[in-house]
């Protein structure tokens, strides 16, 4: 495996080079108007700066997502909170979708969320072999300070499995090795 080196920094809880905490923009997808209390969440869902998205039905229901590391992961995924919402007639459609700005797509077209950004900054440092985990729903999991790679990675991914187990209906998406560092670097 290659090493995946990230080109963040995260320092006082904000991106390095970013004045603000990230943003993602909103794509709306279709013509039709969003209801008052959609368009709402959507500006609250802008806020947290990763890949999301907002699914709607006719009879009212909908289902959002946000923090995750895939588009087609949070589209899944809000599609199917809309289609289990009580009022749901399962016709829910895709109507907005979160892109990442600010340079927080990384090589392979994956993202991190700023908690899983800052806890891969903070392990990059730890001495021995090292290795971070992700989902594409944005769970996470890290090993560090063992004698091999695969050690490493062997930890990184059983925590990683461990926190992405309680996830409901939803799809529990599998853990992917995205980083390591040998011992001595």
């Amino acid at each position: 495996m290659g090493r995946f080196l990230i080109g963040l920094v995260v320092s006082g809880g904000l991106v390095a080079g970013c004045s603000s905490l990230p943003q993602a923009s909103v794509n709306l997808v279709g013509d039709a108007p969003l209801p008052a209390d959609v368009q709402a969440e959507l500006t609250k869902m802008q806020r947290d700066g990763f890949f999301g998205a907002m699914a709607v039905d006719p009879q009212g229901a909908w289902g959002w997502t946000t923090g995750y590391n895939s588009l087609e992961a949070a589209r899944k995924d809000a599609l199917d909170l809309c289609n289990t919402g009580v009022l749901s007639g399962q016709d829910c459609e895709i109507v907005a979708e979160l892109i990442p700005q600010n340079g927080q797509v990384m090589e392979g077209g994956k993202t991190l969320s700023a908690e899983a950004a800052a806890e891969l900054v903070k392990h990059q440092e730890k001495r021995g072999a090292s290795a971070f985990a992700i989902t594409a729903d944005g769970t996470y999991g890290h090993g560090w300070g063992y004698d091999t790679i695969a050690d490493a990675e062997a930890r990184a991914m059983r925590e990683c499995s461990t926190r992405n187990t309680d996830r409901g209906d939803l799809t529990t998406y599998p853990c992917e090795v995205i980083w390591t560092k040998p011992v001595g670097e």
